[in-house]
């Protein structure tokens, strides 16, 4: 028996994505459902143009036509969609918080590259970096990436930066996602973000080819992502938009240093955060720690 999933997977390798392109066509369909298998040995046709989408959006006309991209009719009709403003006088308050973040205190082996809208930083042995668990359930950080400007806004108030650290379960089915959010704010001139600066000096331009990767080795975890945090149900902010992603927003602002905005934004030259979507009387709930 062979699972669509994999079945897919080796769809996507055999037409020729590799790299970056692969990695995302793997986090973004172990966000989807596939029940049952198929009892051929080959593997069930798949749309080619399925296989692309995931690369082929951009922010050109502000995301209005996510919608009408192959596989991603969600992006246009999801009612849990992703980023939201949140407004702290609406939230349901909790003293304990179901997220437990336990990373590993080692320094980790990463790659750094880029899928053609933002540097990304993957995790090259996710075992290694540690787990969070929510709800019961144990996530491995996968890869972390950025957008400009913050994507989550509270009170309306976007920041100069958003860090997504996207997590996914193991021995789940279907398997689960969990980002955990970090809105950084810009301080002084020599307020330098230790975790930081560890790769952005070797942030690469969107401009550069998929298949590029650079070999890094950081240390976890960082402070920012400790404390208050806002959680609630939403979605990918990029196409197909996939549903059913669990959110953590660290409520409290992280800071990195002008320097440090400018290394970021020489690696993203034009704007890549999502417009907010509506809330859709979704509950958002603070825990407060």
């Amino acid at each position: 028996m062979v699972s669509p999933l994999l079945c897919i997977m080796k769809s996507a390798a055999a037409a020729g994505l590799t790299g970056a392109c692969l990695l995302v066509t793997w986090v973004l369909l172990c966000c989807l459902s596939f029940p049952g298998t198929v009892s051929a040995q080959t593997c069930p046709p798949v749309n080619p143009n399925c296989l692309t989408c995931a690369v082929s959006y951009n922010y050109n006309l502000g995301t209005t036509d996510w919608g009408n991209l192959p596989c991603s009719q969600t992006c246009g009709t999801g009612l849990l969609q992703s980023p939201i403003n949140i407004v702290p006088n609406n939230l349901i308050p909790r003293i304990n918080g179901d997220l437990t973040r336990s990373y590993t205190q080692a320094i980790v082996t990463a790659e750094i590259f880029t899928d053609g809208k933002t540097p990304t930083v993957e995790i090259v042995s996710p075992l290694n970096a540690g787990t969070i668990t929510v709800g019961g359930i144990t996530y491995f950080l996968r890869h972390f990436h950025f957008h400009i400007p913050s994507e989550h806004t509270v009170f309306g108030i976007r920041q100069e930066m958003e860090l997504h650290l996207v997590h996914t379960s193991i021995n789940v089915t279907p398997q689960r996602t969990t980002v955990i959010a970090v809105r950084f704010t810009l301080e002084e001139a020599d307020d330098t973000n230790s975790f930081l600066a560890q790769f952005f000096p070797q942030l690469p331009p969107v401009t550069q080819p998929v298949t590029t990767r650079t070999t890094i080795r950081i240390q976890l975890p960082f402070k920012e992502i400790k404390g208050a945090y806002y959680r609630y149900n939403g979605s990918l902010t990029t196409p197909p938009c996939t549903e059913g992603v669990n959110w953590a927003v660290i409520a409290k602002l992280a800071t990195f240093s002008p320097a440090q905005f400018n290394q970021l934004r020489a690696a993203i030259p034009v704007d890549n955060a999502r417009p907010l979507q509506n809330v859709n009387g979704r509950p958002v709930t603070f825990f407060a720690l």
